[in-house]
């Protein structure tokens, strides 16, 4: 089809500074994209993209092979990174949406940054072990597969306005601490004792 392309990186090149400004080319995403999410959720995507300059919008279409089709419009920008905000158009009946704004602005460089295993990206990595000791804290739920939503805990820890969010200010939780204990006595019992006869 003249308008479906697989999906592809973006591609930004940065000239030499000129000015103390970098002047960038910037690839243009006009058009139509489609391509298959596999993760947490799978399905199809479509994606159709205005580019004006450094702006971009458009709408996202997201049918999950268990939900349905949910639809984001979207409006942002590119500069050395990629900054969207999406707003939720329509949702599968029973599924709530809610507005998401890419607030990290990972260059093109770390999103596509792999794990030293190569089989994982690290980012992607990193939000999954975040997901889980949030949850293991108690500060979100997961009611099903692919769904989070906060506990009141959650919304109570929020109201004390945190600088950041971590590891020792979640050890104040005891479920927390009870999971890294959990993981201390699984990792040691799988890592095989030295004896004499290693050496």
């Amino acid at each position: 089809m003249a308008h479906r392309r697989a999906i592809r990186r973006c591609k930004l090149k940065l000239s030499e500074k000129q000015d103390g400004m970098a002047n960038m080319q910037v690839t243009d995403l006009s058009g139509k994209w489609a391509g298959r999410v596999v993760g947490t959720n799978v399905g199809n995507l479509l994606i159709e993209f205005h580019q004006e300059g450094r702006n971009i919008s458009g709408t996202c279409r997201f049918n999950d092979w268990q939900y349905g089709l949910a639809v984001y419009k979207f409006s942002g920008r590119i500069d050395d990174r990629i900054h969207l905000t999406l707003t939720p158009e329509s949702a599968p009946e029973g599924v709530p949406l809610a507005p998401a704004t890419d607030e990290f602005a990972l260059s093109i460089e770390e999103r596509n940054e792999l794990m030293p295993s190569g089989s994982q990206f690290v980012f992607a990595n990193r939000v999954g072990w975040a997901r889980t000791y949030l949850k293991q804290a108690g500060l979100l739920d997961s009611p099903r597969r692919g769904f989070f939503r906060i506990t009141q805990r959650g919304l109570d820890l929020l109201q004390e306005k945190p600088l950041r969010i971590d590891v020792n200010l979640l050890e104040r939780f005891p479920e927390f601490l009870e999971f890294r204990a959990r993981r201390r006595e699984k990792e040691s019992a799988s890592t095989p004792a030295l004896t004499e006869n290693w050496l």
